[in-house]
Parts: structure tokens; sequence; C-alpha cells
């Protein structure tokens, strides 16, 4: 099974990076898990969030996050919200349905037949 993470909601920060101290490359991103295979596609509440600041190319992990920056955070959180949950049934899915439906039904009939 395939796991993604779709991004939903990107927002740039004014905070100082605390590895660069530049006060306009944060950005912080709001992804949502999205799980795929042969039969279906589904997505899942679970939101994963990233930041990281263009001007240095870092990645700044929730520990090294300011008072300022958790705020904001905070906030973009509840801007975010994440899309509805959903589940797709893909075409191979249901052509094996069919299968299953249409041997069922031949068998009730044979075994009515031979009755």
């Amino acid at each position: 099974m395939a796991v993604d993470f779709i991004e939903y909601k990107q927002a740039q920060l004014r905070s100082n990076c605390p590895e660069c101290y530049s006060s306009d490359g944060l950005t912080l991103v709001f992804s949502y898990k999205n799980e795929k295979n042969k039969l279906f596609e589904r997505s899942t509440e679970e939101v994963k969030t990233r930041m990281y600041c263009t001007t240095c190319d870092t990645i700044i992990p929730p520990s090294r996050w300011t008072d300022d920056i958790e705020r904001v955070f905070e906030y973009n959180k509840k801007l975010a919200a994440p899309p509805e949950p959903y589940f797709k049934f893909k075409p191979l899915s249901l052509i094996l349905l069919l299968g299953v439906i249409t041997v069922g039904i031949g068998a009730a009939f044979l075994i009515i037949k031979t009755q």
C-alpha cells in the first residue's frame, strides 16, 4: 500500500528563523495522509506539519521553535482545517465485486435447480 502526504495548506511566516535569523523565509506546510492500493484509495484525518526556512534551506523541528513561532503555528493550525476523509473504490475492486456476486447467484441457481 502506497502512503503519501498531500499538502493542503501552506503559510508564509514573518517570524525569525531560529537557524539563520532571517525574518522572511519561514514556511509552514500542513499535509494529510493518503493511502492507495489497487483496490481503493482513502484519506485519513492524520495531519503532518513541517516547517522549513527557504533562506537557509533548513527544516526546523518543533524542539527549535520559539514562543512566537509556537503562537503563529497554533493560529495557522486553527485556520488549516483538513479536508474531509474519503474512501473511493477503484474499478478493479468493482469488477471483482461484480464477479463474486455473479458466481454467488450462479451457485444459488445451481443449488435451487438440483433440489
